[in-house]
């Protein structure tokens, strides 16, 4: 009898977001990724053997290794950073300004 068994990693992207590089200290979008290895029988993944966190810079390249609880807290600094802010009203007395590509209206 043949047994087909291995491992296949799985990566996730948890978030993105800016942060300041460690090494090449620019503000630059950041990936956090998780990695799981699986073991598999016969090509079927049955369960989970190690689990691993990486933030990569995307201006340098630099990737660390962060434990779990630091990829929980970074993940909610990622996302809090990466939420769009929400144009207000103009203050009052003033005119939002013409969509791109279009003149203002003359009066």
């Amino acid at each position: 009898m043949i047994l087909i068994w291995g491992w296949k990693p799985y990566l996730t992207l948890l978030a993105t977001g800016n942060l300041v590089c460690a090494r090449c200290h620019n503000p630059a979008a950041h990936r956090l990724h998780r990695l799981r290895k699986k073991f598999t029988l016969f090509w079927i993944p049955l369960f989970t053997t190690s689990t691993r966190y990486y933030l990569d810079c995307t201006f340098c390249g630099l990737q660390s290794t962060l434990t779990e609880q630091d990829a929980e807290r970074c993940t909610a600094q990622l996302n809090a950073s990466a939420a769009p802010q929400q144009p207000g009203p103009p203050p009052y007395g003033q005119q939002a300004p013409p969509p791109y590509g279009q003149t203002p209206p003359k009066h």
